[in-house]
C-alpha cells in the first residue's frame, strides 16, 4: 500500500482558505505511540485551526466552507438544509433528471417547473412560504398541470389522495398519484 503524500509545509503556505502560522505541539498516536507534526493554521473568515500535517491539502477551510455550502439558499438551520430546500431539490430531481425515482411519472409526463421557480429556490420559498406542517407536502391541484405558483399548494395526504389522477390499466380502474 503506496504512504499517502505529505504536503509540503512552512509558515505563509495556504491550503484552500487555510494559511499556515506556526508549528504546533505533536500529536501521539494513540496506537503505536508515534508523534506526528500539527500545524495551527487561521482560516479566511478568522477562525484558528490545529490540524495534523497529513490533512493539509486535504482540509480546505476550520468548516466555514461547507456551513456556506449548506446556507447558500439562506433557509438552513442547524447546518442543515430546510424541508422547503429538500422540496424544491426533489421536484428538480422528478421533472429533469430521467434517473431519477418517480421521473416517469412527472418529468416523463411532460410536466416542467416555472422558470421562476426552477433557477431559484428564493423565488420558490417566496410563492410558496414555509410548509404548514410536517404532515403537509407539495400538492399540484391540476395532477396534469405544471408546477406553478397558481398550480401549486401544501397539502396534506388525505388532501392528496382525494386530488389523484385516473389511470385505466388492463381493464381496471388504477388511482395514480
Amino acid at each position: 500500500m503506496a504512504k499517502a503524500k505529505i504536503p509540503q509545509v512552512r509558515v505563509g503556505v495556504r491550503f484552500g482558505m487555510l494559511v499556515v502560522e506556526t508549528k504546533a505541539q505533536a500529536g501521539t498516536n494513540p496506537t503505536n505511540g508515534r508523534h506526528f507534526p500539527r500545524w495551527s493554521c487561521r482560516c479566511d473568515c478568522g477562525t484558528v485551526t490545529v490540524l495534523r500535517q497529513y490533512r493539509l491539502g486535504k482540509t480546505l477551510s476550520c468548516g466555514c466552507l461547507q456551513k456556506q455550502a449548506v446556507t447558500r439558499h439562506g433557509q438552513a438551520r442547524d447546518e442543515h438544509q430546510t424541508v422547503e430546500y429538500n422540496c424544491w431539490r426533489v421536484m428538480k430531481q422528478r421533472c429533469h433528471n430521467p434517473k431519477a425515482r418517480g421521473y416517469a411519472d412527472y418529468g416523463g409526463r411532460g410536466i416542467t417547473i416555472c422558470k421562476r421557480w426552477l433557477t431559484s429556490f428564493e423565488n420558490f420559498f417566496a410563492d410558496m412560504g414555509r410548509k404548514p406542517s410536517r404532515f403537509h407536502s407539495i400538492d399540484r391541484r391540476n395532477n396534469d398541470g405544471n408546477y406553478t405558483t397558481r398550480n401549486c399548494r401544501w397539502a396534506t395526504r388525505s388532501e392528496q389522495q382525494s386530488n389523484q389522477r385516473r389511470q385505466a390499466r388492463r381493464g381496471k380502474l388504477r388511482i395514480k398519484s
